[in-house]
């Protein structure tokens, strides 16, 4: 079994509680790209999910009907960017509907953010297991590591409790950002002969 396999099935193999702090500005997810660049066109709402994007909002059903709880926190740093906006308004809604408990930590800068610097990417499930995630510099996921020592375990705990008192639930998140005013449209001269 590959190191990759061994990581995916440690992320499926969790009982009680599954949580995932992310703090990467975009991640490269194949299975998302067509989804992504609808959003970036101005699409006012999502292409239909293909079928692999249903069998897992079925898995999040089952999951909390089984009483599984998984969670997530993103923590942000900075100005959204497009793929942050896509995540947030498009692809987590998804998984919020289907019964994963999402939540928005923002800050200016990293230095002022509660963690004091860019958190890592990372799974605690069920309390006792850490799956640190690895990513290149555009966001496709390299593997990782997976942690069982208890000093670095409750290391991990300490983290998602501070993002989890930091953040908001993702309803609210959205409801703060429609609520921010929108900067007139500016279009330059040769956008607007492109468009004529």
């Amino acid at each position: 079994m590959s190191e990759i396999d061994i990581i995916r099935e440690a992320l499926r193999s969790w009982h009680v509680s599954s949580f995932r702090l992310e703090a990467l500005a975009e991640y490269t997810v194949e299975d998302e790209r067509e989804e992504f660049e609808a959003f970036l066109q101005g699409d006012p709402l999502p292409p239909p999910n293909p079928p692999e994007f249903e069998e897992w909002f079925a898995r999040l059903r089952l999951e909390r009907a089984e009483g599984r709880y998984r969670s997530r926190v993103h923590a942000i740093a900075g100005a959204l960017t497009p793929y942050l906006q896509y995540e947030i308004d498009w692809a987590y809604k998804g998984n919020a509907a289907a019964g994963e408990d999402i939540r928005i930590v923002h800050s200016a800068s990293w230095q002022t953010s509660p963690f004091g610097e860019q958190p890592p990417d990372f799974y605690l499930l069920d309390d006792e297991r850490v799956v640190l995630m690895a990513y290149d510099e555009v966001g496709h996921w390299l593997g990782g590591e997976i942690i069982t020592a208890d000093a670095e375990v409750d290391r991990y705990r300490r983290l998602r409790d501070l993002a989890v008192e930091s953040s908001h639930p993702l309803r609210e998140y959205l409801a703060a950002l429609r609520r921010l005013p929108v900067p007139p449209l500016e279009i330059n001269p040769g956008q607007e002969a492109m468009t004529a």
